[in-house]
């Protein structure tokens, strides 16, 4: 959607990050599927974040590359040593969980 705003830019090179199939989101414009037509053209190089979106689209550009979700292990192996509880969350009753990650339409809010 990007697009509709940005086309007088001229960058050196466009890079789309195709990492999700957003026609499909709940919502989604009716004109989405034009824009990244459009987008399909006009990149120098596509990114598919998964192997599935990779096959959908991977016929869609001449420049196209499968770049699936990843961490940084040893960033996130920190959280698995013992630490102070956050002053914020020590009212908190036990047992908790916690939740990361995309809150869109397949967030079942009620859950």
């Amino acid at each position: 959607m990007a697009l509709e705003f940005t086309r007088e830019l001229k960058p050196d090179i466009t890079i789309f990050d195709s990492m999700d199939e957003l026609s499909a989101f709940r919502f989604a414009p009716a004109k989405l599927l034009e824009l990244e037509e459009e987008l399909f053209r006009y990149a120098d190089v596509v990114f598919t974040g998964g192997n599935s979106l990779f096959q959908a689209k991977k016929h869609r550009h001449h420049n196209i590359h499968c770049f699936p979700s990843s961490i940084d292990m040893e960033h996130f192996a920190k959280a698995k040593q013992p630490c102070e509880e956050p002053l914020d969350q020590q009212h908190i009753p036990h047992p908790r969980f916690g939740f990361y990650g995309v809150v869109d339409e397949r967030f079942d809010i009620e859950l």
